[in-house]
């Protein structure tokens, strides 16, 4: 009989492990549509090279593609794929970062040097971000980035195939999978 009830607690371990991981992955592509929605737009290249990465890794910086600097109608583009991630040492770990080389101007988290002294991008006249100055201090702290996690639980929670599980592993042959 121990073994039955071993039996039991692995697959209903694995089986939340299966359901954290899924709200991680679905929170990691909200987060980054969010990222997208309220980061300044100029051309699009900013809002196109946010990734989500495996682990702790962080994205690899590139200098800017673009050869025109005029603006660009806003048009979100899809988020790049995400990576499986298994479950271990006790935790999921995505990172979400922007390629671009000028990713902390463009977070706000750095001030440009100009003649007036130093500035913030969303200081600049004809700023780009619908938050306006400290957008990204604005997603994390006023409350956005906590809607984006309660959504990607909601999300999996009411997923058909999370919903229809029996804590039975002996019998449940619709183990779902959720990559």
């Amino acid at each position: 009989m121990a073994n039955i009830g071993k039996l039991i607690g692995t697959s209903l371990e694995a089986y939340a492990n299966e359901i954290t991981g899924a709200i991680h992955a679905e929170a990691a592509v909200d987060i980054v549509k969010s990222l997208k929605y309220f980061g300044p737009f100029w051309t699009g290249e900013f809002q196109d090279n946010w990734v989500i990465l495996r682990g702790d890794a962080r994205a690899k910086r590139r200098a800017s593609e673009q050869t025109s600097r005029n603006k660009k109608p806003k048009n979100l583009t899809p988020v790049r794929s995400v990576p499986l991630v298994k479950y271990t040492g006790g935790k999921f770990r995505f990172s979400i970062d922007n390629e671009m080389k000028y990713t902390p101007y463009a977070l706000d988290l750095l001030p440009i040097d100009t003649p007036e002294g130093p500035m913030t991008r969303g200081m600049f006249p004809g700023q780009t971000s619908i938050l306006g100055n400290d957008w990204y201090r604005q997603y994390v702290q006023g409350g956005y980035l906590k809607e984006d996690l309660e959504r990607a639980g909601f999300k999996v929670a009411n997923n058909p195939r999370v919903k229809g599980y029996s804590n039975n592993p002996l019998t449940d042959k619709r183990r779902p999978n959720f990559r």
